[in-house]
């Protein structure tokens, strides 16, 4: 798996407040209001850094998330907060086919780590998968939901 682009690495996702659809840019905070900074890269001249208030769009700040610095094997920028899976190679026979994993950051380990969701539940013990984050730059992860759109409880099962 390679690392996020330079100019991707500082890129934060969250809903707009208004239509709940998926922002993709840069965060400001005006205040207790976030705000997605979100110019197309080709319009980034000096008249459309006016006219800023066209590009900025108030965000849902509890679905404000920042992405890992990774990709999934699809390319896809992974972000905290999203949940990943990984085909397992010989499920037991009460296992599902895949392993899901929620991205969450940790502050007492000051590192994002991949949390193991087991029958639709959050297994919270980041210590025993603190070796996950580099092996999913090596493995076949890849972004299968969130939990700002999907249930924990949906995954596993």
């Amino acid at each position: 798996m390679k690392k996020v682009k330079r100019n991707e690495l500082f890129v934060v996702r969250a809903k707009a407040a208004v239509t709940s659809e998926w922002l993709y840019g840069n965060v400001l905070f005006v205040g207790k209001n976030g705000y997605i900074l979100s110019v197309p890269p080709r319009k980034r001249t000096s008249a459309v850094m006016s006219s800023l208030d066209k590009y900025l769009i108030e965000i849902d700040t509890h679905t404000l998330d920042r992405n890992i610095g990774e990709y999934d094997m699809n390319g896809k920028i992974i972000f905290e907060n999203d949940i990943i899976a990984e085909k397992r190679l010989a499920p037991e026979p009460c296992d599902s086919e895949y392993a899901y994993y929620l991205i969450k950051w940790y502050a007492e380990y000051d590192q994002f780590m991949a949390v193991g969701i087991d029958n639709g539940v959050l297994i919270e013990h980041p210590t025993c998968d603190r070796d996950l984050m580099p092996a999913i730059r090596y493995s076949e992860y890849y972004v299968v939901g969130n939990i700002h759109d999907n249930s924990i409880a949906d995954f596993g099962v």
